[in-house]
């Protein structure tokens, strides 16, 4: 990601698609990795990496940002490097999923937000991965490669986020 006009227009798109997914102010809450912010007194749990050279965490850790509610999902089928927008069903609930990707020399980026409300609020958590073009590498190791990422399950990590995330040591749903 090392185009600067490429960085600014998939912050544009990314802000216009909050603009468009949640329609009020948004307040950022501090990663917490278990540990309790004092500002903001919410936790949430992820993995501290993904534990592969094939799939790998960017801008870690994750965010969490909330806003008022509710979640105004509606699905795109446009090209995942403008944004796509697509409903979810992560542990029995309706989880709004932005998936914007970027490609770059030997890799591609994905950046993931997974919105869901909770007590009135849309809570916001997004995360960046970065993916080897496994074609790049000798037959073997590419097997290896595409087996690794085709086993990635970036939504495992969203709900292990939504469903740990507490305020105050309660679970928030």
């Amino acid at each position: 990601m090392k185009n600067s006009k490429t960085i600014a227009l998939i912050i544009a798109v990314v802000l216009v698609l909050f603009a468009v997914l949640i329609k009020t102010d948004v307040i950022t809450v501090p990663n917490s990795d278990k540990l309790t912010d004092d500002s903001s007194k919410y936790t949430y749990d992820y993995p501290e990496d993904f534990g592969s050279e094939y799939v790998s965490a960017v801008d870690w850790p994750p965010t969490l940002d909330i806003a008022n509610g509710p979640v105004n999902c509606v699905e795109t089928s446009g090209s995942a490097d403008m944004g796509r927008i697509t409903r979810k069903n992560i542990n029995n609930e309706l989880v709004c999923l932005v998936v914007v990707q970027e490609g770059a020399a030997g890799s591609e980026y994905n950046r993931y937000f997974y919105a869901v409300e909770r007590e009135k609020f849309v809570f916001v958590y997004g995360f960046t991965t970065q993916e080897v073009r496994c074609e790049s590498y000798s037959d073997e190791q590419a097997q290896e490669c595409a087996e690794v990422q085709s086993t990635f399950k970036p939504d495992d990590i969203a709900e292990r986020m939504i469903t740990t995330t507490k305020l105050n040591g309660k679970v928030v749903n």
